[in-house]
C-alpha cells in the first residue's frame, strides 16, 4: 500500500528540492476551446472574403475577448476599418480571400493573392504582416522576417508589426527577440493588454515568473477573464516552486494559494503547498492538501502521513 501511495505522488512529481516539476502551457482552461475559437476565426475571415465586412467586424470583435486570438483579430479589424479610406472593398475582399485560403490549407495560393494586392498598396503594413504569417506557415523564415521588418518600417507608432514579430520569435524559441519586440510595442502603447499578456507568456518560457506575473496583472486590468488562463495559474505555481527551492516557504504558500484560487482543480498546487506546509512543520495543513490529492483513501493518506510527512525532509 505504501508503494502504491508513493506512486500516486510520483505522478505529479517531486524534484530533489521537494517541488513538483515546473511547466508552462499555452492553452487556457476557458469553457470555449481553442478549436471552437479557430472555427469562429475562419468563419469571420470567410465573411470578409464574401465582402460582408460589417458581419466580419462583429465576429472579429467577439474574438477580442480571448488573448490567443486578440492579435490576429486586431489585424483583421485594422483592415476592416481601413476599407474605402485606405483600401478598396474589392481588394480588401481579395485580402480576406487569401487569408481564407491560408486558413483552409492553401497557403501558397493565399500568399500569391495577398502579394498581388500589396503591389498596389505598397505602403500598407497589414499586408506585410499577413505575408509574413503565411511565409512562416511555409517555413520560409528568412522571407518572413523581411516581411515583418517591412511592416515595422511602414507602421510608424502602430504596435501590431512588433507584436507579430515578437510572436514569431517566441514560436521559434528565441524569447529574447520576442521580449525585445513586445517591449518596443509597449513603448508605443503602454496600455496594450494583449502585448502585456504575450510578453508575460514569454517571460514564463524564460522562468522569469515575477516579471510574467507583473505583466499578467497589467493585462487582466482590462480583461479580468484572462486572469483565469492556465498560463497565469502556472506562473504563480512555478514561482511558488522557486520559493520552495530557496526555502521561502511562506512566500511559496502565497503563490500556491493564488494558483488554487485561479484553478481549484490543479492538483499540483495542492501537492506543492502541502510540501511547503510540511517544511514549516504545519502537518495538519500539509495533510489536508495531500488528502485533497488522494481523495477517499484514508489508508493511503495514513501511509503518506506516516512515511512521507513525518519522516522525510526536502
Amino acid at each position: 500500500m505504501h508503494n502504491r501511495c508513493l506512486l500516486i505522488l510520483c505522478l505529479f512529481l517531486i524534484n530533489v528540492s521537494g517541488a513538483a516539476t515546473a511547466t508552462v502551457s499555452e492553452n487556457n482552461s476557458d469553457a470555449v476551446s481553442t478549436d471552437d475559437l479557430q472555427t469562429q476565426l475562419v468563419a469571420a475571415v470567410k465573411r470578409g472574403k464574401d465582402k460582408k465586412f460589417e458581419q466580419a467586424t462583429k465576429q472579429f470583435e467577439a474574438l477580442q475577448a480571448y488573448w490567443q486570438f486578440q492579435p490576429i483579430s486586431s489585424l483583421y479589424l485594422t483592415i476592416c476599418g481601413d476599407i474605402e479610406s485606405v483600401i478598396e472593398k474589392k481588394k480588401a475582399g481579395d485580402v480576406f480571400k487569401g487569408a481564407y485560403e491560408d486558413l483552409t490549407g492553401n497557403t501558397k495560393k493565399g500568399l500569391k493573392r495577398v502579394e498581388k494586392v500589396s503591389k498596389k498598396y505598397k505602403n500598407y503594413y497589414p499586408l506585410y504582416i499577413l505575408q509574413a504569417e503565411m511565409l512562416t506557415n511555409l517555413d520560409e523564415n528568412d522571407k518572413a522576417i523581411q516581411a515583418y521588418d517591412r511592416a515595422i518600417e511602414l507602421a510608424g507608432d502602430e504596435i501590431l508589426p512588433h507584436l507579430f514579430r515578437g510572436k514569431y520569435y517566441a514560436a521559434i524559441q528565441e524569447p529574447d527577440g520576442a521580449i525585445y519586440d513586445y517591449t518596443q510595442a509597449l513603448d508605443r502603447d503602454t496600455t496594450s493588454a494583449m502585448v502585456y499578456f504575450e510578453r508575460g507568456f514569454t517571460y514564463c518560457l524564460k522562468e522569469k515568473y515575477t516579471l510574467a506575473i507583473n505583466d499578467f496583472e497589467k493585462a487582466v486590468t482590462n480583461y479580468p477573464e484572462w486572469g483565469k488562463s492556465t498560463i497565469v495559474n502556472e506562473a504563480y505555481h512555478n514561482r511558488g516552486l522557486l520559493h520552495i527551492q530557496r526555502k521561502a516557504y511562506k512566500e511559496a504558500i502565497k503563490d500556491f494559494d493564488r494558483a488554487i484560487e485561479i484553478n481549484p482543480d490543479f492538483l499540483k498546487s495542492y501537492l506543492s503547498r502541502g510540501i511547503a506546509y510540511r517544511n514549516l512543520k504545519s502537518y495538519t495543513k500539509a495533510m489536508a492538501d495531500f488528502n485533497h490529492c488522494i481523495p477517499g483513501n484514508p489508508i493511503e493518506t495514513s501511509a503518506v502521513k506516516t512515511n512521507r510527512i513525518t519522516t522525510t525532509t526536502y
